[in-house]
């Protein structure tokens, strides 16, 4: 029979392994509730005429407190007055135990039989082997397998420590990359773990030898620095676990490998590829994997590609988020005040949906040394500022383990912004390399720049194509572009050679700011990078300079209707983008300069020929702005603009010229001819395609045009208008389908119930 102490589950796990199990024994199905509702109804079965079962699950050390508890409660189950009560508990009761209990709850106990202690759930979990498998967590940690697993010959791990294990166990929560390792080393017999620092690879590696040493292996081998002791320590006979932990090396770039490793390391892989007794299990971050790759022809081998099992953050559910919380909340032994806090207004949905959230994040706050420095009233804000800028994972491997090349590219992505066409990126990059190649001691090629982003992906950034594939790059996490920001802040210098040789307007404009304090700082980190004088005067220079060809590297996603294709485009830079942009900086007010040049290309631009995106907004912004300074005929620039007119929106930006040019206006729009041809037209074309939900918009919008053109719109309005009356009429069959959609979304929100449910059982 398993002897299992239940105690390294929480108590919303133990109450998951309670329900496995009454519902084979008892035969019935459990309806699940929350944790405190209802009384403290964790789980119900409802008898068709004799009424309702209730079952308790007590998650206790010892039989004391179990015993006090139940007492406290006892009013609640005679207020719910169940046909039958069931209690399951992780303590451990004697006959006498059990009889008291029994007295105390009767008549709601019916029998002592009703009461499940951890003898009598051990004896279930023999009993239904299938629930036992299925709860990995509770076998892994249980003694007799925790016997095994320390008692197997361990070489070269000086932490392989019963303390340590349980630990690791206790805290882990289960998650796909599990599933997909496992798959690996069963099909192969090893598995490369990579990712980006703190995401979970060496917690997932441990965990897996622990269940191979659980399941009949007999030795573990741990790997720190070369692969010479897998060679050493390698036994026919034996059923051996190997884990080389960051194979590669966590001063790779500052060492080549000696003595052909990357030989030694592929020939090792296809010798365990072949044996029938063999597990090997590597880590490494994505990025140095990607630099072996470049450096080791070796290592570009299907061997490292066929069994990778990347992690990342996605993978990683917003239940499976508040599980590793929930874990490290409950385990930790915090006081009551800290969990509380945790409570308060949920303020566990914040940390759980955080951008930058991390497990190794949540581990290190939760470290004695660093959770005793955090006052109970700061808790929650502290939680989220280290969230907010987790420099501890990205300033390291920026500072010391990437190349030179590499952070010139993300010093330069960080102004660019992300998403961005790859060869925007490689531009801008080669620009810089080249103006600045002496003071950074870089010299740009094809190959470097190929090979840095390779270095980058995975950690810093990853690369992806649209459905016509467009290759972009993208953050590999929001808390990048957060890191970079902060770390730029107090490096002026490298900032303005960048400004000074930036290709794209937006490099200017999207992280910088004029004010003294960015108003979207949080918790005291940067959002935006106040500009120096400095900066301003070479941002002024290069604007002026090169006004015409600076170019915008923004990207717009297009989706296409009924599939799943989608295509990323390069945002239209005109010349009213260019200067609209420009006057919204403030820098106009600081460089009269930059007026001067805005009147100019205005002036030349003036007479508009097509316009691109929200280009109209943007033009009459400029010539409202600047009108008295500009040459125009008010005739010539309203027939101009008004031929550039495709739909009622244009028409009612149209509309924002009426003031200024007053009679020439009103004269325009109720006289012209051609104009008010076209007006029909988009009318007309506008009322015959229009959606259901638009058309008491668009009714009053016409109305409005009436109104400015003095045109005739009844006969339209009044299609529009029966069109409207039929969509009133359909609106019952309509609230059907919208009720099918809220019933989705309702199923969906479901696991945010079960995240407050499991959290609120720490109350």
């Amino acid at each position: 029979m398993p002897e299992y102490s239940f105690l390294n589950l929480s108590p919303a796990e133990f109450e998951e392994l309670t329900r496995d199990l009454l519902q084979q024994e008892l035969k019935i199905h459990l309806e699940s509730f929350s944790n405190g509702r209802d009384g403290g109804i964790d789980f119900r079965h409802c008898y068709p005429k004799s009424g309702e079962m209730i079952i308790q699950c007590k998650r206790f050390k010892d039989y004391k407190s179990l015993y006090s508890k139940l007492r406290d409660e006892l009013p609640k189950l005679v207020k719910l007055k169940p046909r039958r009560y069931v209690l399951s508990t992780s303590a451990s009761l004697t006959p006498k135990n059990k009889k008291e209990i029994f007295d105390l709850l009767k008549p709601f106990l019916k029998t002592p039989s009703d009461i499940y202690g951890k003898d009598d759930l051990n004896n279930l979990l023999g009993k239904f082997p299938q629930i036992e498998k299925q709860h990995f967590k509770l076998w892994l940690s249980s003694v007799n397998i925790l016997e095994r697993i320390l008692h197997s010959r361990i070489f070269n791990q000086s932490s392989f420590e019963e303390d340590h294990v349980k630990e690791t166990v206790k805290l882990y929560v289960n998650n796909s990359s599990h599933t997909t390792a496992k798959d690996l080393i069963d099909h192969f017999n090893y598995v490369i773990i990579s990712g980006a620092p703190g995401i979970g690879k060496t917690t997932l590696a441990r965990i897996l030898s622990y269940e191979y040493l659980a399941n009949g292996y007999e030795e573990f081998v741990f790997l720190s620095e070369s692969i010479d002791d897998a060679y050493a320590l390698f036994r026919e006979e034996a059923k051996q676990v190997f884990l080389f932990d960051d194979f590669l090396g966590k001063t790779f770039l500052d060492k080549k490998l000696k003595n052909n490793e990357d030989q030694r390391i592929i020939r090792f892989i296809e010798k365990i590829k072949k044996s029938e007794n063999k597990i090997l299990i590597m880590t490494t971050r994505e990025y140095i994997l990607a630099q072996a790759k470049l450096r080791y022809d070796m290592f570009e081998n299907d061997a490292i590609d066929i069994a990778k099992c990347v992690i990342d953050l996605a993978q990683y559910t917003k239940v499976v988020r508040a599980k590793i919380l929930y874990n490290h909340l409950f385990f930790a032994n915090v006081g009551e005040d800290y969990i509380q806090e945790m409570l308060n207004g949920k303020s566990y949905n914040k940390i759980i949906s955080h951008p930058n959230y991390s497990p190794r994040i949540i581990q290190t706050i939760f470290t004695p040394s660093v959770l005793k420095t955090i006052p109970v009233n700061k808790f929650i804000e502290r939680f989220l500022a280290f969230l907010d800028y987790p420099e501890s994972i990205w300033k390291h491997v920026y500072e010391n383990q990437i190349t030179n090349f590499s952070q010139i590219i993300l010093a330069n992505l960080m102004t660019l912004g992300a998403p961005i066409h790859f060869n925007n990126l490689k531009h801008q990059t080669k620009v810089f390399a080249d103006k600045h190649a002496v003071k950074y001691g870089i010299t740009y090629s094809e190959i470097d720049y190929n090979k840095a982003v390779r270095e980058l992906e995975n950690t810093f950034i990853k690369t992806e194509r649209d459905s016509i594939g467009t290759l972009i790059v993208n953050y590999l996490n929001p808390s990048v572009q957060d890191f970079l920001v902060n770390y730029f802040y107090e490096m002026p210098d490298y900032l303005t050679d960048i400004f000074g040789s930036a290709i794209f307007i937006n490099q200017f404009f999207d992280l910088f700011t004029l004010r003294e304090t960015s108003p979207l700082n949080k918790k005291g980190r940067k959002s935006q990078i106040k500009l120096t004088d400095s900066q301003i005067e070479i941002i002024v220079e290069n604007i002026v300079n090169n006004f015409d060809a600076l170019k915008s590297s923004r990207l717009k996603k297009a989706t296409f209707t009924n599939t799943t294709n989608f295509q990323w485009y390069a945002e239209k830079c005109t010349v009213y983008s260019k200067i609209s942009e420009i006057m919204g900086s403030g820098l106009v007010t600081k460089k009269p300069v930059l007026e001067s040049m805005i009147v100019e290309k205005f002036q030349a631009a003036i007479i508009p020929q097509a316009f691109h995106g929200d280009d109209q907004n943007y033009y009459i912004s400029i010539f409202l702005n600047y009108q008295d300074q500009l040459d125009f005929q008010d005739t010539t620039l309203l027939k101009a603009y008004s031929n550039t007119l495709s739909n009622l929106y244009d028409f009612s930006e149209f509309l924002r010229l009426k003031d200024s040019l007053a009679g020439s206006f009103e004269t325009f729009v109720s006289k012209d001819e051609e104009f008010l041809d076209s007006i029909k037209d988009i009318v007309e074309f506008e009322a015959e395609n229009a959606e259901d939900h638009h058309l008491e918009e668009l009714i009053a919008e016409i109305k409005g045009v009436t109104d400015e053109t003095g045109l005739n719109f009844d006969d339209v309005v009044q299609r529009l208008n029966e069109k409207w009356e039929d969509s009133k009429e359909n609106y019952e069959s309509d609230y059907d389908d919208d009720y099918e959609r809220y019933a989705t979304i309702t199923d969906v929100s479901e696991s945010q119930t079960d995240i407050s449910d499991m959290f609120d059982s720490l109350k």
